[in-house]
């Protein structure tokens, strides 16, 4: 337990007075100029699952573009001496956005309240940037401390402090948790699915569809095992591709000694590289990279892991 001089969200009276709400309303990504629509469904509270029927978005390559609808009432009962901020003083509202495993953070202010501003009802769309985030993440809702103008004891007065947690998501989009961008392509006569390298130089080129990629043939006959719309599709199946597909494109960046070895050990790589999102996957997914036959399976384990929660 952490003893705190001030007042903070953990001890305020009435928590449930504030009628705090947070809803996910719509999620999208934008290509090439154009904005496309993610479907959001609930599984249980607290938790929200982002997903692609056409199985081209990946957060990586695309970002995310997710609007949320927060209400709070009674906003006067957070000031004073059964609140914790002084009378006079103002607080911000901000979404932090986390996600260990991509090894970001970021906040987005939502808004400023004072004493006066009885109830807010707003939505709030947090943009995030294709190439950062890799994975699952969290959004925290948290009040802190914008300014105070009195002497009042007991409450906090640095700018800028945290005062509470209101609410903690987690967003699942499940295409994340594929280590490359996958992509449909309707080539008659052509295999079910292959993989595409093109970059020269891993520690420039970025990681996009120009550079590296999975190809899934719609126009093949055994398509419809790799279909999502298809309830029945084949889950083994499209785990064994993308672990095949994902050993090949690393055992490429590894024929380059001395780009791989960049690529294991260098903490400058340049944002959005490939080379960056290999380390990341380096560091984060604990593949075995003592042998190419360890690496193989411990690839697979952990692909049919993350295909099977969809």
């Amino acid at each position: 337990m952490t003893l705190s001089l001030y007042r903070t969200f953990t001890t305020f009276d009435n928590p449930e007075q504030l009628e705090f709400s947070l809803s996910a309303k719509s999620a999208s990504y934008t290509d090439s100029g154009s904005e496309h629509g993610l479907m959001i469904v609930q599984p249980d509270p607290g938790s929200f699952k982002i997903t692609d029927n056409q199985m081209k978005w990946s957060i990586a390559e695309y970002g995310l573009n997710l609007s949320l609808h927060l209400e709070m009432k009674n906003l006067a009962a957070l000031f004073g001496i059964h609140g914790i901020a002084s009378s006079n003083s103002s607080l911000g509202l901000a979404f932090i956005i986390e996600s260990p495993s991509s090894n970001r953070q970021e906040c987005h202010v939502i808004t400023t309240i004072n004493k006066n501003s009885g109830q807010i009802c707003l939505d709030k769309t947090i943009n995030l940037a294709p190439h950062l985030f890799f994975r699952d993440f969290t959004v925290q809702t948290i009040i802190y401390l914008v300014s105070s103008n009195d002497e009042e004891i007991g409450f906090a007065s640095e700018p800028g402090t945290i005062l509470g947690l209101l609410n903690t998501e987690n967003i699942n989009a499940p295409f994340t948790d594929l280590p490359f961008p996958i992509y449909k392509v309707s080539e008659e006569k052509a295999t079910l699915w292959w993989v595409e390298c093109r970059w020269n130089d891993a520690t420039v080129d970025l990681f996009t569809e120009d550079n590296v990629c999975i190809r899934l043939n719609t126009a093949n006959k055994y398509y419809e095992l790799l279909n999502t719309d298809n309830k029945q599709y084949s889950k083994p199946l499209l785990s064994e591709i993308v672990s095949s597909a994902t050993h090949l494109i690393i055992h490429r960046a590894m024929q380059n000694e001395d780009e791989w070895k960049r690529i294991t050990t260098d903490s400058n790589l340049p944002e959005g590289s490939i080379a960056a999102v290999l380390r990341n996957m380096y560091d984060t997914f604990q593949w075995d990279f003592s042998s190419e036959e360890k690496l193989a399976k411990s690839i697979r384990e952990y692909i049919y892991r993350e295909v099977n929660k969809w």
